[in-house]
This record gives C-alpha cells, sequence and structure tokens, in this order.
C-alpha cells in the first residue's frame, strides 16, 4: 500500500514518480481522511507510535522497469501484478507484460489509466 498512501498524500501523481520513506515519531491516534479518491481509515497506533514521512525527489524522469510492482485493472477490477518486460513505443509510451496475481500475464499500455505504479 505504499504507492497508494504516496498517492493519497499527494506525494506522487496518477502516473507514478519518485518519493523517498523514513519512519519517525508519530500520533498516538490517527483520523480517517479523504484525498484523491482515497479513504484512509481512523486507527490507534500499535504497536508502537510512528507515522511515515513520505517526500518527492524532485527533477526524475520516471521510466517503468522490469521486475515493478503495480496495480493493474483487468475486468473492472484492481489486482497487483509484477512488471516481466517493458518495451518502448515512442518518446514516452511504453508497453509493459505484466504478470497478474502470480497467474495471467497482461498487456498494458502506458500512460494509461488501467495501470498505477511508483517506484523506491
Amino acid at each position: 500500500m505504499i504507492c497508494a498512501s504516496a498517492f493519497h498524500s499527494n506525494t506522487i501523481g496518477g502516473k507514478g514518480g519518485d518519493f523517498e520513506i523514513k519512519l519517525e515519531e508519530g500520533l498516538k491516534e490517527y483520523e480517517s481522511a479523504k484525498e484523491n479518491g482515497l479513504t484512509s481509515w481512523a486507527r490507534l497506533a500499535k504497536p508502537g507510535p510512528y507515522s511515515i514521512l513520505m517526500k518527492a525527489v524532485k527533477d526524475s524522469k520516471f521510466l517503468p522497469f522490469d521486475g515493478q510492482l503495480v496495480d493493474v485493472s483487468v475486468d473492472g477490477k484492481w489486482e497487483e501484478g509484477l512488471v516481466k518486460k517493458v518495451d518502448k513505443l515512442g518518446e514516452e509510451a511504453f508497453t509493459l507484460k505484466v504478470l497478474v496475481d502470480g497467474k495471467k500475464e497482461v498487456s498494458f499500455t502506458w500512460p494509461s489509466n488501467k495501470i498505477e505504479f511508483c517506484s523506491k
């Protein structure tokens, strides 16, 4: 859920991006928040209070890569996938072969609203 959290916190956009993660002392309680179409859950911090600080890395050119974890929309349902192969179509367009849920290989064109990912 790191990518979704980064998107929820406006650290990255819908096309992904580069960011740094740092654990720091957090709150004892967190309220629910809705941002970018995602809703976080209210909760008590367990086992110890910490928060994750996400900071966008500026001036980086994001490119998809083999072995990257992604979320993909297949038949209207979001599933986790693993990029198996990236082919460049143009200056900023790619075809990605993604192993979805460890079972089937599906092709996607990126950028697209059917694939969301971030790099680490």
